[in-house]
């Protein structure tokens, strides 16, 4: 594994942001705002575009026909234009909607968004970044060059106001960290939002029967603060692996969602979603132009920031949410006034005998000691991260099958105390204790 990290409740560490590694080791930072910096890690050509090489490239990939600096595309070009919010957020020609869907999440939390932007101007020429990758902070630097079309415009992600630059310059920034544009083609919402935010992600499966339970709902009801970010996705249907409208529903299945807010009117639990589209909304109850929203007053639809607009930001109700979506993504913010952080590397190896045993045996697989001290329950957070397999650099065809099984020392024998639920093909994997005091393993 990339790293292993313990969150437990109540204790302070420090940022790791501080240490974060530059990507580029930071060359040339001190460059004049007049120089015409180009990076030369991520050139404005076309192996920064696609890592395929004299193949027929996507169609997305192929509507680019130059690159423009950021100052030659709009008369005032600005990073920010009233600040962030999730309308700003629109999906390109790549297929990064997980990315945009986390972004647009982010996008209304100047918190996690200072902590992601450096200090930058849009008159200069570069723009440093970071980024949660494989278990540590990176800083990522890019020029302000931009894929434009034919027609000069930008054929990747851009925002709502022509004239506002942070949405296309922070993806241009996240391609660099995979290698190319392409490889950020399909993903999941919950690793981005680890990505933009060093948090622990998990997903939990969406079922019609769900609207019977308050579990899904008191999770929903947490993106409201600061410590839950969410995402939502739906399977594709058939054998489709394209992005194709459900039951005439206006949801897309094999698409992602940000979930924005939620709130209870007149007895009514509602969850607010954004399309990274920017357009092509849910149609059906609580939609933007269901009958449902004339009982609400003008000052309450205004508390929700509820416009009738094609803007890709709508809501549902509970059920109808239960119902159309299958899969929820979640990232937790651990921050460090309430909780300490331990991480460590390590790897899964043969010849160092932590790989390729016995599931049952802890001792055969990579483990790690954790003693938990006092004299009452400790809530624990366990995470595994393996290297991310987009990433070029890392070299990796695939994520490999991963989970957590957790042991206690009695009388100097481990006994088996819990696991996760599935082992899975995911980037990581995560479990949720409240630990007696004790020793584990």
């Amino acid at each position: 594994p990339t790293a292993t990290m313990f969150h437990v409740k109540k204790s302070l560490y420090d940022v790791e942001m501080e240490n974060a590694v530059s990507k580029d080791d930071q060359e040339g930072l001190s460059v004049a705002p007049s120089e015409a910096w180009t990076d030369p890690n991520f050139k404005p050509q076309r192996h920064s575009l696609t890592h395929l090489r004299n193949k027929e490239v996507p169609s997305g990939v192929a509507r680019v026909k130059r690159w423009e600096r950021v100052t030659e595309l709009v008369t005032s070009p600005k990073l920010f234009v009233d600040g962030t919010l999730a309308g700003d957020v629109k999906q390109g020609s790549v297929g990064d909607c997980y990315f945009i869907g986390a972004l647009s999440v982010v996008a209304s939390s100047d918190t996690i968004l200072n902590q992601i932007f450096g200090d930058m101007h849009i008159g200069e020429n570069k723009f440093t970044f970071k980024f949660f990758k494989d278990g540590e902070w990176r800083l990522v630097t890019i020029d302000n060059y931009l894929p434009v079309d034919n027609w000069n415009g930008l054929v990747f992600a851009r925002c709502k106001d022509t004239e506002e630059m942070w949405v296309p310059l922070i993806e241009k920034a996240y391609a660099k960290v995979h290698g190319s544009y392409q490889s950020l083609g399909l993903g999941f919402t919950m690793d981005s939002l680890v990505d933009l935010t060093g948090g622990v992600s998990y997903h939990k499966d969406i079922t019609p029967a769900s609207a019977n339970s308050e579990d899904l709902w008191s999770i929903l009801k947490c993106c409201n603060g600061n410590e839950y970010l969410l995402g939502v996705m739906m399977a594709n249907r058939g054998n489709s692996s394209n992005e194709t409208e459900v039951k005439n529903s206006g949801l897309l299945s094999g698409h992602a969602y940000g979930v924005l807010q939620t709130t209870e009117l007149n007895g009514h639990k509602l969850i607010q979603l954004r399309n990274p589209w920017g357009k092509k909304e849910w149609v059906g109850d609580w939609s933007d132009k269901s009958s449902l929203w004339d009982r609400i007053s003008p000052e309450t639809k205004e508390e929700l920031n509820f416009i009738v607009a094609d803007d890709g930001n709508f809501w549902m109700n509970y059920k109808d949410f239960c119902t159309y979506w299958g899969h929820l993504d979640v990232c937790r913010i651990f921050y460090p006034s309430d909780y300490h952080k331990q991480q460590m590397a390590g790897a899964w190896s043969r010849a160092l005998k932590t790989a390729g045993g016995s599931a049952a045996q802890p001792k055969e697989n990579a483990s790690y000691k954790l003693t938990v001290s006092g004299n009452k329950k400790t809530y624990v957070m366990i995470s595994v991260i393996q290297a991310d397999p987009r990433i070029e650099a890392n070299n990796k065809d695939k994520q490999l099958c991963i989970g957590i099984r957790i042991y206690k020392y009695v009388n100097s024998r481990t006994r088996y105390l819990n696991q996760t639920k599935f082992w899975e093909y995911h980037r990581e994997a995560t479990l949720e204790l409240d630990l007696d005091p004790g020793e584990y393993i």
